[in-house]
């Protein structure tokens, strides 16, 4: 009997991203919020108020999530949506190879370039005159 390792693999994978959607906030459902927001509003990490979200990739605690480099340049709601838009349907590579495909139901973290664990996306709401991500550091 052959059994298709990347397939396996693949379904080991979006079983796992499927329960994280139950706690994360996921890609399309940040850029629709993103979408209501003013876009001159600068957006900060609940976590670590002098950091916002910098640019995309595969998360490196799973391949198939998607990360925000750390950034301590201003990010406004739009510059971030243009990246979360961006991202959405893009191949990205993981961190020790493979391909995987950023989708509307791709959970989100904010975590430095092959850093893991990660600090998880759990919502985003204004506060005063910034947006912030609420994040939950999660533990190995």
């Amino acid at each position: 009997m052959f059994v298709d390792m990347q397939q396996l693999i693949n379904s080991v994978n979006k079983a796992s991203q499927q329960e994280r959607t139950n706690y994360h906030l996921t890609l399309g459902k940040l850029i629709e919020k993103l979408e209501k927001l003013d876009g001159a509003l600068r957006v900060v990490c609940s976590d670590r108020q002098d950091q916002g979200p910098g640019c995309a990739m595969s998360y490196s605690g799973c391949y198939s999530d998607l990360s925000f480099q750390p950034t301590t340049e201003p990010v406004t709601v739009d510059k971030f949506l243009v990246e979360c838009n961006r991202s959405l349907g893009k191949v990205m590579e993981g961190y020790k190879g493979g391909d995987f495909r950023m989708g509307a139901d791709t959970p989100l973290w904010v975590a430095p370039y092959s850093y893991a664990p990660g600090r998880a996306v759990m919502d985003i709401m204004v506060v005063g005159d910034v947006a912030v991500l609420v994040i939950k550091q999660i533990e190995d």
